[in-house]
């Protein structure tokens, strides 16, 4: 497994127009009571390399299983949404990560063309993709995301909500060496490191309760080869924990009148 690749993840600051989770989960009816419930990945998991691309990767996970519970299975160009992210930020001209907020943003407004319109090939990562690729993004798209912007123990309650009603949850935290050297020796949950290398973005598609506890299933961007087959469980410490923000929930449901 090659090294991975921290500090993609720049931290929203602030912003009081964003929309509040807590404004959309009344509309939501969770389907999912089993114990463990783990939304459909019909996509593979994604690799963003030597570059720190990880927001993007995240949110055109999250996009690829919100359109696949319709029936439309596609591999979204991570490449796109990034650079339209960056764009946002003005910072076109490097490699140098985005937020959350702009590259769920970019989804909102421009959508995301196919992965083999426009392809995860490093030395495009600073060049507009083509106009066509801006055309095919217009039916790839969210309706809205929504900030889970709940008290640290309320948190992981909010994000099971949004899980059972088939929504995955982006987010960015810290992660140590433990998490950089998974290599899937053990499905036992991550708690919060005590010492951390670097910001992070990931996606959380899963809960399960084990031995009294609730987990989160994680989903990398560091490849098939990572965790397990690019996955990992955390504890819920770790989504509680002061190092972890910026918990987004992307829908493709209407907007309210």
């Amino acid at each position: 497994m090659e090294s991975v690749i921290l500090g993609g993840w720049l931290p929203d600051p602030p912003d009081p127009k964003d929309s509040s989770f807590r404004d959309f989960k009344g509309r939501l009816t969770p389907r999912a009571t089993e114990s463990e419930h783990i939304l459909p990945t019909p996509t593979p998991v994604s690799n963003q390399g030597r570059l720190l691309s990880c927001t993007a990767n995240v949110t055109a996970d999250a996009l690829e299983i919100l359109m696949a519970q319709s029936g439309a299975v596609v591999q979204l160009s991570r490449l796109f949404i990034y650079f339209n992210a960056r764009n946002y930020h003005g910072a076109t001209n490097k490699d140098g990560g985005s937020y959350l907020r702009m590259t769920f943003e970019a989804v909102k407004r421009l959508g995301v063309c196919p992965e083999s319109m426009w392809g995860y090939v490093l030395g495009n990562v600073n060049l507009r993709p083509p106009l066509k690729a801006y055309h095919a993004a217009n039916d790839n798209k969210v309706t809205e995301f929504y900030r889970i912007n709940a008290a640290a123990d309320e948190r992981p309650d909010d994000i099971e909500t949004a899980l059972r009603s088939g929504h995955p949850v982006a987010f960015g935290t810290q992660v140590g060496p433990e998490l950089t050297n998974y290599k899937g020796e053990t499905d036992a949950a991550f708690g919060a490191p005590s010492t951390f290398e670097g910001r992070h973005a990931m996606l959380i598609c899963g809960v399960r309760r084990r031995g009294g506890r609730r987990e989160f299933w994680i989903r990398n961007s560091w490849g098939a080869e990572w965790g397990l087959g690019g996955y990992a469980w955390f504890d819920e410490s770790y989504i509680r924990w002061g190092q972890s923000s910026d918990f987004w929930v992307p829908t493709r449901m209407p907007q309210l009148a």
